[in-house]
């Protein structure tokens, strides 16, 4: 495949102590195929974003995808609670236990992403030293 890179990107309990962002990766200015996300974490507030405008690769809601539509017409970020409890047509809950603090999603398709996009993990909070999140990105840069 002439022209594509493919990049695999994971991390096990990355912490959110010194910041509350985790980036999985940053690429603008190219084409980018997401193929796989698979992320677990350990509180209700951390959540994904997918930003595709580079000049907010920051906000929570402008220029970034996993943003949720609730039931009672607002957004919100795509905490765990969120996703389980709303859906979200970008993830599959492959497991949902708030009583042990234990959450794992996929995504359900491949994305394409023209001219760039930035994935991270963010806490909505203030962190706590056992908040992480693991997870597993295959993307392409074509």
């Amino acid at each position: 495949m002439i022209g594509n890179s493919i990049q695999l990107v994971n991390e096990l309990r990355a912490e959110f102590m010194e910041s509350d962002t985790v980036k999985v990766y940053e690429e603008w200015d190219k084409d980018i195929i997401l193929d796989f996300l698979e992320y677990s974490v350990s509180s209700n507030s951390i959540f994904p974003v997918l930003n595709i405008d580079s000049t907010k690769p920051n906000y929570n809601f402008d220029g970034q995808l996993f943003q949720t539509v609730n039931p009672n017409g607002s957004r919100w970020k795509a905490i765990p609670s969120r996703i389980a409890n709303d859906g979200h047509c970008n993830f599959e809950v492959v497991s949902y236990d708030s009583d042990s603090k234990e959450y794992k999603f996929q995504l359900r398709t491949p994305m394409i992403l023209p001219g760039g996009s930035k994935l991270a993990f963010k806490h909505d909070g203030t962190p706590k030293p056992e908040d992480n999140v693991t997870f597993k990105a295959i993307y392409r840069v074509l």
